[in-house]
């Protein structure tokens, strides 16, 4: 059962968008985080180096221009964009000099700070919501804290909500998507399954509890079900789009690019990135 649930989908659209995956050191300390798959491999790389001496940058650019890439979206494997010191500046130079759209998916927890910044992207910021509870939010992430949505989501022009359903937040899903709902800034609702390349034993109970999910929302609301999304399941549910993401599984394509100056073709985080230094 192991194997067939984490069996990849390399039949895959033509890619259409890439991500700069920052590194360096994170703000919450979340247990599954794709990061910690290869830790001793994204911990060198420091997130305070500006973008013009990140190595084979340049030749990543114009290797999407080449290809006919638009989007692109920053993200962090180990770290968040909002602790990129440059980030204002990064995504000028991307869609003012370059003439891409960028996107931002982060955690929230600088996102205060930053709101200027995600006004002025040309394509959606991704809020990645933990947990609505202050102390499952501490099992998941390491912190009580919760950003304040609140403020925030309302204050953002295009935007996402992100889940990643695991052991801890599942109970309180429902109310999760309900508080969500409210937010017309919000577009959509990604209910996303934990992605792992080294721990596929660990995250399992994780992986299980969202096929569960899955199988809940489609006895209850089968018949609330839409179109799929690049082979993502679809449900319309408290006026929002609700789909049901499984990295391993969908059709969506990507290139990626590391702040360490590795990039690679392939969508796949860790596996790409292996097979680029050789080591797979």
């Amino acid at each position: 059962m192991t194997k067939d649930i984490y069996t990849k989908n390399y039949d895959r659209d033509k890619p259409t968008f890439a991500n700069i995956n920052l590194l360096g050191t994170c703000n919450i300390d979340c247990y599954f985080c794709l990061g910690k798959d290869l830790p001793e491999h994204f911990k060198a790389a420091k997130e305070n180096v500006h973008f013009s001496e990140w190595k084979n940058f340049d030749k990543f650019l114009l290797f999407c221009q080449d290809n006919g890439i638009e989007k692109l979206y920053l993200t962090g494997q180990n770290t968040d964009p909002c602790l990129y010191p440059f980030l204002m500046e990064l995504v000028t130079f991307l869609q003012v000099d370059m003439n891409f759209k960028v996107g931002i998916r982060t955690n929230g927890y600088g996102a205060i700070g930053h709101l200027d910044t995600f006004n002025f992207c040309r394509e959606e910021i991704g809020y990645s919501i933990m947990s609505l509870d202050y102390n499952i939010n501490k099992k998941i992430t390491g912190v009580y804290e919760l950003p304040d949505w609140k403020y925030i989501i309302p204050r953002t022009n295009w935007c996402r909500a992100s889940i990643v359903i695991n052991r801890y937040n599942f109970i309180e899903l429902m109310d999760m998507l309900k508080y969500l709902s409210q937010f017309d800034a919000l577009r959509y609702i990604q209910l996303r399954r934990i992605s792992t390349e080294t721990r596929q034993n660990e995250m399992l109970p994780d992986v299980e509890i969202f096929e569960q999910v899955y199988q809940s929302f489609k006895a209850n609301f089968g018949h609330q079900m839409s179109e799929p999304f690049m082979g993502a399941e679809v449900f319309k549910l408290f006026g929002k789009e609700i789909s049901f993401w499984r990295t391993v599984k969908t059709d969506a394509n990507s290139f990626n690019y590391y702040t360490d100056g590795v990039f690679t073709d392939e969508y796949f985080i860790i596996d790409g990135y292996l097979k680029a230094i050789g080591e797979k």
